[in-house]
Protein backbone atom coordinates (compact mmCIF):
# COMPACT_ATOMS: atom_id res chain seq x y z
CA UNK A 1 0.00 0.00 0.00
CA UNK A 2 2.87 2.38 0.79
CA UNK A 3 4.17 2.21 -2.78
CA UNK A 4 0.77 3.10 -4.21
CA UNK A 5 0.46 5.92 -1.69
CA UNK A 6 3.71 7.37 -3.00
CA UNK A 7 2.34 7.50 -6.54
CA UNK A 8 -1.03 8.95 -5.51
CA UNK A 9 0.22 12.47 -6.08
CA UNK A 10 -1.81 15.66 -5.87
CA UNK A 11 -2.32 17.82 -8.91
CA UNK A 12 -0.39 21.03 -9.17
CA UNK A 13 -1.92 24.23 -10.54
CA UNK A 14 1.24 25.18 -12.43
CA UNK A 15 2.82 23.19 -15.23
CA UNK A 16 6.52 22.52 -14.78
CA UNK A 17 8.53 22.91 -17.97
CA UNK A 18 11.30 20.36 -18.41
CA UNK A 19 13.50 19.00 -21.17
CA UNK A 20 13.20 15.59 -22.77
CA UNK A 21 16.07 13.06 -22.53
CA UNK A 22 17.08 14.01 -26.09
CA UNK A 23 17.23 17.69 -25.14
CA UNK A 24 19.26 16.85 -22.04
CA UNK A 25 21.80 15.05 -24.25
CA UNK A 26 22.01 18.07 -26.56
CA UNK A 27 22.67 20.34 -23.61
CA UNK A 28 25.38 18.06 -22.25
CA UNK A 29 27.17 17.84 -25.61
CA UNK A 30 29.65 20.68 -25.13
CA UNK A 31 31.29 20.00 -28.51
CA UNK A 32 28.46 21.95 -30.14
CA UNK A 33 29.11 25.12 -28.13
CA UNK A 34 30.80 27.93 -30.03
CA UNK A 35 31.74 29.77 -26.84
CA UNK A 36 32.14 27.29 -23.97
CA UNK A 37 31.42 28.91 -20.60
CA UNK A 38 33.72 28.46 -17.61
CA UNK A 39 30.54 28.15 -15.55
CA UNK A 40 29.03 25.36 -17.64
CA UNK A 41 29.95 22.94 -14.86
CA UNK A 42 27.27 24.61 -12.69
CA UNK A 43 24.49 23.57 -15.05
CA UNK A 44 25.90 20.09 -15.48
CA UNK A 45 25.90 19.65 -11.70
CA UNK A 46 22.29 20.85 -11.49
CA UNK A 47 20.97 18.62 -14.25
CA UNK A 48 22.83 15.52 -13.00
CA UNK A 49 22.10 15.94 -9.28
CA UNK A 50 18.94 18.04 -8.93
CA UNK A 51 20.68 20.51 -6.61
CA UNK A 52 19.20 23.97 -6.07
CA UNK A 53 21.00 26.95 -7.60
CA UNK A 54 22.17 28.14 -4.18
CA UNK A 55 23.47 24.66 -3.35
CA UNK A 56 25.46 24.48 -6.58
CA UNK A 57 26.91 27.97 -6.14
CA UNK A 58 27.83 27.18 -2.52
CA UNK A 59 29.42 23.80 -3.26
CA UNK A 60 32.98 23.41 -1.97
CA UNK A 61 35.68 21.09 -3.26
CA UNK A 62 36.09 19.61 0.21
CA UNK A 63 32.46 18.44 0.01
CA UNK A 64 33.21 16.06 -2.85
CA UNK A 65 34.00 12.45 -1.97
CA UNK A 66 35.78 11.26 -5.10
CA UNK A 67 36.19 7.65 -3.99
CA UNK A 68 32.56 7.00 -3.04
CA UNK A 69 31.20 9.43 -5.63
CA UNK A 70 28.97 11.70 -3.62
CA UNK A 71 28.80 15.36 -2.65
CA UNK A 72 27.69 16.72 0.71
CA UNK A 73 25.49 19.80 0.86
CA UNK A 74 26.99 21.93 3.64
CA UNK A 75 26.36 25.53 2.64
CA UNK A 76 24.34 27.60 0.19
CA UNK A 77 24.52 30.93 -1.58
CA UNK A 78 21.43 32.86 -0.54
CA UNK A 79 20.02 36.29 0.19
CA UNK A 80 21.42 37.57 3.47
CA UNK A 81 19.35 40.74 3.92
CA UNK A 82 16.17 42.47 2.80
CA UNK A 83 18.11 44.55 0.27
CA UNK A 84 18.64 41.57 -2.01
CA UNK A 85 22.32 41.06 -1.22
CA UNK A 86 23.72 37.54 -1.45
CA UNK A 87 26.29 35.68 0.59
CA UNK A 88 27.47 32.21 1.57
CA UNK A 89 25.67 30.69 4.53
CA UNK A 90 26.84 27.50 6.30
CA UNK A 91 23.25 26.57 7.08
CA UNK A 92 21.17 24.87 4.41
CA UNK A 93 17.48 25.42 3.70
CA UNK A 94 16.02 22.63 5.87
CA UNK A 95 17.13 19.56 7.79
CA UNK A 96 16.40 17.52 4.67
CA UNK A 97 18.55 19.87 2.60
CA UNK A 98 21.68 18.77 4.48
CA UNK A 99 22.36 15.54 2.63
CA UNK A 100 24.72 13.42 0.57
CA UNK A 101 23.96 13.13 -3.14
CA UNK A 102 25.62 10.45 -5.24
CA UNK A 103 27.00 11.59 -8.57
CA UNK A 104 27.63 9.73 -11.86
CA UNK A 105 31.16 9.03 -13.04
CA UNK A 106 30.67 11.40 -15.98
CA UNK A 107 30.18 14.28 -13.55
CA UNK A 108 33.28 13.23 -11.60
CA UNK A 109 35.27 13.51 -14.82
CA UNK A 110 33.83 16.94 -15.58
CA UNK A 111 34.59 18.11 -12.05
CA UNK A 112 38.20 16.93 -12.27
CA UNK A 113 38.61 18.81 -15.55
CA UNK A 114 37.05 21.93 -14.06
CA UNK A 115 39.30 21.66 -10.98
CA UNK A 116 42.35 21.92 -13.24
CA UNK A 117 40.90 25.16 -14.64
CA UNK A 118 40.40 26.56 -11.13
CA UNK A 119 43.94 25.59 -10.14
CA UNK A 120 45.30 27.51 -13.16
CA UNK A 121 43.25 30.55 -12.09
CA UNK A 122 44.83 30.37 -8.64
CA UNK A 123 48.34 30.35 -10.08
CA UNK A 124 47.63 33.26 -12.45
CA UNK A 125 45.94 35.40 -9.77
CA UNK A 126 48.52 34.66 -7.08
CA UNK A 127 47.94 36.41 -3.76
CA UNK A 128 44.94 38.28 -5.22
CA UNK A 129 42.96 35.05 -5.47
CA UNK A 130 40.13 34.82 -2.93
CA UNK A 131 40.20 31.10 -2.13
CA UNK A 132 36.75 30.17 -0.85
CA UNK A 133 37.21 26.55 -2.00
CA UNK A 134 34.22 26.98 -4.32
CA UNK A 135 33.64 24.67 -7.28
CA UNK A 136 31.70 27.33 -9.21
CA UNK A 137 33.46 30.66 -8.90
CA UNK A 138 34.85 33.63 -10.80
CA UNK A 139 38.42 33.72 -12.11
CA UNK A 140 39.39 35.42 -8.85
CA UNK A 141 37.72 32.80 -6.65
CA UNK A 142 34.65 34.76 -5.61
CA UNK A 143 31.14 33.32 -5.63
CA UNK A 144 29.14 33.63 -8.82
CA UNK A 145 26.18 36.07 -8.68
CA UNK A 146 22.83 34.38 -9.39
CA UNK A 147 22.17 36.84 -12.23
CA UNK A 148 25.32 35.56 -13.95
CA UNK A 149 24.06 32.00 -13.42
CA UNK A 150 20.80 32.81 -15.21
CA UNK A 151 22.40 34.84 -17.99
CA UNK A 152 24.99 32.15 -18.69
CA UNK A 153 22.37 29.42 -18.81
CA UNK A 154 20.20 31.22 -21.35
CA UNK A 155 23.26 32.00 -23.49
CA UNK A 156 24.11 28.30 -23.72
CA UNK A 157 20.47 27.32 -24.27
CA UNK A 158 20.16 29.75 -27.17
CA UNK A 159 23.39 28.52 -28.76
CA UNK A 160 22.02 24.96 -28.72
CA UNK A 161 18.53 26.10 -29.81
CA UNK A 162 16.86 24.34 -26.93
CA UNK A 163 13.33 25.09 -25.64
CA UNK A 164 13.11 28.00 -23.25
CA UNK A 165 12.94 26.92 -19.61
CA UNK A 166 13.99 28.61 -16.40
CA UNK A 167 17.41 27.64 -14.97
CA UNK A 168 15.62 26.21 -11.92
CA UNK A 169 13.88 23.80 -14.30
CA UNK A 170 17.14 21.86 -14.61
CA UNK A 171 16.32 20.57 -11.11
CA UNK A 172 12.81 19.66 -12.25
CA UNK A 173 14.24 18.00 -15.36
CA UNK A 174 16.49 15.83 -13.18
CA UNK A 175 13.57 14.72 -11.01
CA UNK A 176 11.22 14.12 -13.95
CA UNK A 177 13.77 12.01 -15.78
CA UNK A 178 14.45 9.82 -12.73
CA UNK A 179 10.73 9.24 -12.18
CA UNK A 180 10.19 8.44 -15.86
CA UNK A 181 12.80 5.67 -15.80
CA UNK A 182 11.27 4.11 -12.70
CA UNK A 183 13.48 5.42 -9.90
CA UNK A 184 11.66 5.24 -6.56
CA UNK A 185 9.94 8.53 -5.61
CA UNK A 186 11.55 8.13 -2.19
CA UNK A 187 15.02 8.22 -3.75
CA UNK A 188 14.09 11.26 -5.82
CA UNK A 189 12.84 12.95 -2.66
CA UNK A 190 16.15 12.30 -0.89
CA UNK A 191 18.22 13.60 -3.80
CA UNK A 192 16.22 16.81 -4.02
CA UNK A 193 16.18 17.38 -0.26
CA UNK A 194 12.37 17.51 -0.04
CA UNK A 195 10.60 16.80 3.23
CA UNK A 196 7.10 15.91 1.94
CA UNK A 197 7.17 13.30 -0.80
CA UNK A 198 3.50 13.56 -1.80
CA UNK A 199 3.26 17.32 -1.90
CA UNK A 200 6.57 17.97 -3.64
CA UNK A 201 6.53 15.12 -6.13
CA UNK A 202 3.10 16.21 -7.27
CA UNK A 203 5.08 18.72 -9.31
CA UNK A 204 6.36 15.86 -11.44
CA UNK A 205 3.09 13.98 -11.87
CA UNK A 206 3.21 14.66 -15.62
CA UNK A 207 5.92 12.00 -15.82
CA UNK A 208 3.63 9.29 -14.45
CA UNK A 209 1.33 8.43 -17.42
CA UNK A 210 4.12 6.62 -19.27
CA UNK A 211 4.86 4.67 -16.09
CA UNK A 212 1.22 3.67 -15.87
CA UNK A 213 1.32 2.24 -19.40
CA UNK A 214 4.60 0.46 -18.65
CA UNK A 215 3.02 -1.09 -15.53
CA UNK A 216 0.05 -2.32 -17.60
CA UNK A 217 2.34 -3.91 -20.19
CA UNK A 218 4.41 -5.60 -17.48
CA UNK A 219 1.22 -7.13 -16.08
CA UNK A 220 0.57 -8.77 -19.47
CA UNK A 221 4.10 -10.12 -19.56
CA UNK A 222 3.68 -11.61 -16.09
CA UNK A 223 0.42 -13.32 -16.96
CA UNK A 224 1.78 -14.73 -20.23
CA UNK A 225 4.91 -16.19 -18.63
Amino acid sequence: MAIFDELNLPREKSIVETWTPEEIKRFLDTSKLKRPSRHYIAYEISIKTGLRMGEVLGLEWKSINWEKRYITIRQTLCRIDDKGNYGLEPEVKTVNSYRNVNIPESLCESLRKHKRLVERDKIEAGVKYNDLDLVVCTKMGDWLPPCNWRRGFHSIRKQLRLPKIKPHALRHTHATYLISIGVSPKIVQERLGHSDIKQRLGTYSHALPSMQLEAADKMDLLLKS
